[in-house]
Formats: C-alpha cells, sequence, structure tokens
C-alpha cells in the first residue's frame, strides 16, 4: 500500500510543498533457503565444495567402501557436527568396511581387504564441524579388477562348474591356478591380476585369485593371512559340508629347476594339525572366528566325490 507524506520547506520567502513516495514491498526468503546457505556456511569452515557431507558413522563406513571399490585415491567427508560421533580409529572403520560381503559382488570382503596396500588421513575441525580426507593406495586397479573379473567367468563357464560338486569346484579351481601360475620370485606382483593374467604372483596373488574365483563358483571362502616357515604368508580357508578346510595353492606349486609346474597336494583341503608349517595372524584366531569357522577334525579325503 503507497503512502504519502507530505512536509513543507522554507526557502527564501517560499514554501515548497514536497511529496515523498514510498512502496512497501513485501519479501519472502525460503526459510530451507537459509538454512542450506547456514549449512554451505559451516561446511564452507572446514571443507571443500567437493566434500561429500554424512550424518553418522554408517554413512562414513559406506562412502568409505564405495571409494574403494572403484579404487579411488582419496575421500574427503564432512561430518556438520563433532568429530567425536565419528569413528577417527581409520584401521577399525575398514575392518568394518571389510565385514561388508555382499552377494553380489565378490570385489568387497576379504579381496578388498588384500588388494588395498596402504592410506594415509586428514582431519580438520572447528565448532561448525569436520572434515576427513582418507588417501588410499592399492596393488590392483579398478581396471585391472574388471579385467579379472571377466577372464574368471570365462574360465569357470569352460570348466562347466555350475554342474560340479563343492569338493570338484575346489580341486578344479586349484589345478588350474597351480598349473596356470607361477611363483613372482622377484617379490613384485602381488594381485589376482597379475596370478591370473601375467601368470605369475607372490602368495598374496594366488590368495586372492583362488578367493574370487571359489566365490564366484559359489564355494564359500576366506583368505587367511599369518606366517609361513617363519615368513609372512597368505592361503585360503574354504567350506565344505558343515566345516572348513585349509587350502594353499602357492605351496602346491613349487619353485622347480626347469621352470616346470609340478601340481602337488600336500596342503590341499587340510585340517590344522595337517597343515604343517602355518601360523595363522591372532585375528584369524580369535573364539568368535573359530565359532564361526569350525575347522573339520580330519583332513579331505581325496578319495571323496
Amino acid at each position: 500500500m503507497d503512502k504519502l507524506r507530505f512536509r513543507k520547506t522554507k526557502l527564501g520567502h517560499r514554501f515548497i510543498h514536497c511529496v515523498a513516495i514510498f512502496s512497501l514491498i513485501m519479501v519472502t526468503v525460503p526459510t530451507d533457503s537459509i538454512a542450506a546457505q547456514l549449512e554451505n556456511y559451516r561446511k564452507a569452515s572446514v571443507a571443500s565444495e567437493n566434500a561429500i557431507t554424512i550424518d553418522n558413522e554408517k554413512e562414513q563406513i559406506k562412502e568409505i567402501r564405495k571409494a574403494m571399490l572403484y579404487r579411488k585415491p582419496s575421500l574427503e567427508l564432512y561430518y556438520p557436527g563433532s568429530i567425536n560421533d565419528l569413528e577417527m580409529d581409520l584401521e577399525k572403520l575398514l575392518n568394518k568396511v571389510f565385514a561388508i560381503n555382499e552377494k553380489s559382488t565378490t570385489t568387497d570382503g576379504d579381496y578388498l581387504a588384500n588388494i588395498y596396500s596402504g592410506y594415509k588421513v586428514e582431519s580438520y575441525y572447528n565448532s561448525l564441524g569436520a572434515s576427513l580426507t582418507y588417501h588410499f593406495t592399492y596393488h590392483e586397479t579398478k581396471k585391472q579388477t574388471d579385467m579379472v573379473n571377466k577372464k574368471i567367468k570365462s574360465i569357470l563357464k569352460d570348466m562347466n562348474i555350475s554342474k560340479k560338486s563343492t569338493y570338484q569346484k575346489v580341486k578344479l579351481i586349484h589345478d588350474y591356478i597351480v598349473n596356470h601360475t607361477s611363483y613372482d620370485t622377484t617379490y613384485t606382483k602381488y594381485n589376482a591380476y597379475n596370478a591370473l593374467i601375467d601368470k605369475s604372483s607372490v602368495c598374496q596373488g594366488y590368495s586372492l585369485l583362488a578367493y574370487k574365483m571359489l566365490t564366484e563358483a559359489g564355494v564359500p571362502a576366506r583368505i587367511i593371512t599369518g606366517f609361513g616357515d617363519g615368513e609372512a604368508h597368505a592361503w585360503n580357508i574354504v567350506k565344505i559340508g558343515d566345516v572348513w578346510y585349509n587350502l594353499d595353492c602357492t605351496w602346491d606349486d613349487p619353485i622347480t629347476s626347469n621352470g616346470k609346474p609340478i601340481l602337488q597336494y600336500d596342503y590341499f583341503l587340510k585340517n590344522e594339525k595337517d597343515f604343517k608349517n602355518h601360523v595363522r595372524d591372532t585375528k584369524f584366531t580369535t573364539k568368535s572366528f573359530n565359532s564361526k569357522y569350525p575347522m573339520a577334525k580330519n583332513s579331505y579325503s581325496m578319495k571323496k566325490k
């Protein structure tokens, strides 16, 4: 509504009537816009505009897992609260990430746990929020993992693996790895890509390839780390029936003087007693782990079919 205001101004001997016209304009600012501006201000105080906003630890774990599955070298998260609300111990966070083992992929779980090679974390925080930036390195690129997945599907199809018993699946996969992979004496090849495509790897590559082939074939498997003959080593356990057996494809593929592969079964489907010179890392010897993965009392007889 327009308002008219009159005033008189004396100028010399004349009076001039001045008229001022004012318009009252109503401006409404959406409350959600204000909230967004405030949130952007809070975020900008500690994080970059590319930071992903999370609301709790569950989302923190989800975003870290997603970044690692896509082999992203870095990830920045922004949390609009106290840094004390989040898990700051990355080792504990990663254990929770690796504990996620979805049926839709064989690239998470133990595979992801043994394919990443290192990390670094940076944190910045104030009274308005917190920024966490993670840096990861990997033994295998996303492209290499995709090639491994494609190759394995082709191999298993040629084996007609879906028609085989669990034991037959394990034996076929064990034999394939031993016959097509040689141990890397340069100690520079660590992943399933090296074992499958380059046909050479250390024990880590053997165990990763076995894990992925077995799980793709529908055989429950885990990667176990520890020591073999006193040196850092990795192998697998596989489930047949209701119990688990040790499987070491690396040690069943000995280095020969002529370079020709020798197929052995000295470390094929063994119980703990018969699985000589292997010592597990402590996380694989806990009461809860042994309860979840009960080992067979007797080694598997190869006469069984």
